[in-house]
């Protein structure tokens, strides 16, 4: 066997060395769990407005294998949407601060057997100036053990809220708006977010209030 020359052993380096580094590189090319992120989007709240809204009784049910749907609607007259921070503006934004009152709002709630309450909410904001507001939110919070018997038996209990210490379920909101006024219609394009209560009294939901904010 004839030993090859010096040029002809250079030339068969010269053609592996790409092969191996192509090789190399295909190997150490970062996998999906190295492309992960190693940081948290960066996200902040904007408080836009509270509202408060007493709810009418004798609401209309329907018992299901699930729980029982409820249909329900607040008292137009005894509702409220303000700033607890009294701002006439929205800080970062220089919008003028949602103020006024619940035109109307229907709650579709079903309380679970696992004592959760889910529910799509449709109401309407009137600000003191004259803009309507079109709000559509859902609605999930735990209504304490044994809460969904209590609520519908209807059998008033006041361990389970009274007048003077309601019982506080705390929810979480998300909020869409919709609105053709100009001085609002910036809320068009917010994806709202609500941390709030509904207050049962004598094993009643008697009102609800919330803290609505905009994900920035």
């Amino acid at each position: 066997m004839t030993r090859p020359t010096r040029s002809a052993y250079q030339r068969r380096l010269r053609q592996a060395v790409p092969r191996a580094a192509g090789a190399a590189a295909v190997q150490t090319a970062p996998s999906a769990i190295d492309r992960r992120r190693r940081h948290l989007n960066d996200y902040m709240l904007l408080y836009l407005f509270t509202y408060d809204a007493e709810i009418q009784p004798e609401p209309f049910t329907v018992d299901t294998d699930g729980g029982q749907l409820r249909s329900m609607f607040v008292r137009a007259a005894e509702t409220s949407v303000y700033s607890v921070l009294g701002q006439q503006t929205i800080p970062g934004l220089g919008a003028s601060s949602i103020s006024g009152r619940l035109d109307w709002g229907n709650d579709q709630l079903m309380l679970g057997t696992d004592d959760v309450a889910r529910a799509t909410i449709r109401a309407a904001i009137l600000t003191e100036d004259g803009a309507h507001i079109d709000v559509s939110y859902d609605v999930t919070g735990y209504i304490g053990a044994g809460g969904t018997r209590r609520v519908t038996e209807h059998d008033h209990d006041s361990s389970f809220g009274n007048e003077d210490f309601p019982y506080e379920a705390p929810f979480v909101t998300a909020h869409r708006f919709e609105t053709s006024h100009p001085r609002y219609r910036w809320l068009n394009a917010q994806q709202g977010i609500g941390f709030g209560k509904f207050q049962i009294v004598y094993s009643e939901f008697r009102r609800v209030t919330c803290d609505v904010y905009a994900i920035t």
